[in-house]
């Protein structure tokens, strides 16, 4: 019998819900390390004139039992965060954490399948227990106002939902060079991105490219419209080795799907659109649509042809009342979206999702309502998630894992909704957060005691429940 352990755990956290003080669409939303830097009040600062420095522990403690209390699963990591500001030009910062982890088992095979942890990294195994570091890095120099210039590794997201199925950050983060421009309600990002990846025809992994630009522009105070393009590349030169990509996709101003046509690539081109409108004071309707494989013969095709892949997204989000917010929303994906002729060309890093973390063929609906007391004290988090896809049994892909090979279908028509032996995934979570302020010689540090309760239904009921203490959040799920 294995003893319940307390132990060290941490991550960055962006659970924060969207906030609309002001009307301004950021492509890049708050989850996404990369675009928001929250500064701890309790981190180590030193100040001159030129530059502000910051440094931050990473901490968090959690035990628990899994699997309808089969054993006991913890997790405990430390780590270290770096920030700086130089000049107001150039601001920079890192952050580092590692440690081990004991997961409940659908966890556990899902890590063991792909070779990562989900939305963390590399792990070494020794029995039961998964040993992790994970690092992400930012440096951004601001040009102008209006335009500045990022490199480092770290997480994105494209939207304002739950999920994304344009660029999602339930992943395990990506090399990246980004530009960014715009001034009022207009902005344009281009990205270079570069990460591991599967590739089935050599049984290995080898470097692959997301290249990707978008635009979000704000018409009124009350709509905002967005485009989305982006192409996975993985080329080889003679020998079979890994090589750059074609020059023309590093024009930041270019549409991919004629450079595509033109060269005659085997790249998989994906374009999205995505938008939103306030409705009521600090509460939205947002919604995204996301095409792969698009010509004519998508429009006059009917629905059962393996390629009329698309997915769209609908929901809604905002305060009900003061300190209370909700999320409602939607998600629709056809068979063999985000999949190609290999996995390495599928819209996918690291043998995980690029867009929704279930990959394709699959219906969503799910809600999530958190209320934050008036002495902003306590924290209660209620997230309730159904999804209905279809799994492969044999050897024929039905489109729902988006790792393997389009090719490996069975005929071009006859491809439904949901093909594929029935599934219905549910995950209910409820956690109770406690915000415990601690000063120490004028200084201030941020504790959060908390408490979960989750119920994760994959074909087998599995009941967990963990209490712990941390100063910020994980992305990963139990």
């Amino acid at each position: 019998m294995k003893k319940l352990s307390l132990i060290l755990f941490l991550i960055y956290s962006a659970a924060l819900l969207y906030a609309q003080d002001y009307y301004r669409y950021d492509l890049l939303n708050d989850k996404s390390y990369h675009s928001a830097i929250n500064y701890y009040p309790d981190s180590l600062k030193s100040d001159t004139n030129v530059y502000h420095i910051e440094i931050s522990p990473l901490f968090n403690i959690a035990s628990g039992r899994g699997d309808n209390g089969k054993h006991a699963i913890y997790s405990g990591n430390v780590g270290v965060e770096v920030k700086a500001d130089l000049l107001s030009k150039l601001t920079a910062s890192y952050r580092i954490y590692g440690g081990f982890s004991h997961y409940n088992d659908y966890f556990a095979d899902l890590a063991d399948s792909i070779g990562y942890i989900p939305a963390g990294g590399n792990f070494y195994k020794n029995g039961n227990n998964y040993y992790s570091i994970y690092h992400e890095f930012d440096i951004t120099y601001h040009i102008a106002d209006y335009l500045k210039i990022s490199a480092g590794k770290g997480r994105k997201k494209v939207g304002d939902g739950y999920r994304s199925l344009l660029l999602s950050d339930n992943n395990s983060g990506m090399y990246y060079f980004d530009i960014t421009a715009g001034t009022g309600g207009l902005q344009y990002i281009f990205s270079v991105n570069t990460a591991k990846n599967i590739d089935s025809e050599c049984s290995g992994s080898r470097t692959k490219y997301l290249i990707y630009h978008a635009f979000s522009w704000n018409i009124t105070n009350y709509l905002n419209i967005g485009g989305f393009e982006a192409v996975s590349i993985m080329r080889r030169d003679s020998s079979g080795n890994s090589k750059f990509v074609d020059l023309h996709y590093l024009n930041p101003v270019i549409f991919f799907r004629p450079v595509e046509y033109s060269v005659g690539s085997p790249d998989n081109v994906l374009m999205g659109v995505f938008g939103k409108v306030r409705y009521y004071q600090k509460n939205i309707l947002y919604g995204q649509v996301m095409l792969d494989e698009f010509n004519s013969s998508f429009l006059k095709a009917g629905n059962d042809w393996w390629a009329k892949k698309f997915a769209f997204q609908a929901g809604a989000r905002g305060e009900v009342f003061d300190r209370f917010t909700y999320i409602a929303e939607a998600n629709y994906i056809r068979p063999f979206m985000y999949s190609h002729d290999n996995a390495i060309r599928s819209y996918s890093m690291c043998s995980q999702p690029l867009a929704h973390p279930y990959g394709a063929n699959l219906k969503e609906g799910l809600v999530n309502l958190r209320y934050t007391t008036r002495n902003e004290i306590f924290n209660f988090d209620i997230t309730a998630d159904i999804v209905k896809t279809g799994i492969d049994t044999d050897s024929i892909s039905y489109g729902g894992n988006i790792l393997l090979p389009y090719t490996l279908r069975g005929d071009d028509y006859g491809q439904s909704m949901l093909q594929g032996k029935p599934l219905t995934i549910t995950d209910l979570s409820f956690t109770m957060e406690y915000k415990m302020k601690l000063n120490f010689n004028s200084k201030s540090y941020i504790l959060k005691p908390f408490v979960t309760f989750g119920c994760y239904n994959n074909e087998e009921k599995n009941i967990y429940f963990l209490i712990g203490i941390k100063n910020f959040d994980l992305t990963r799920f139990y």
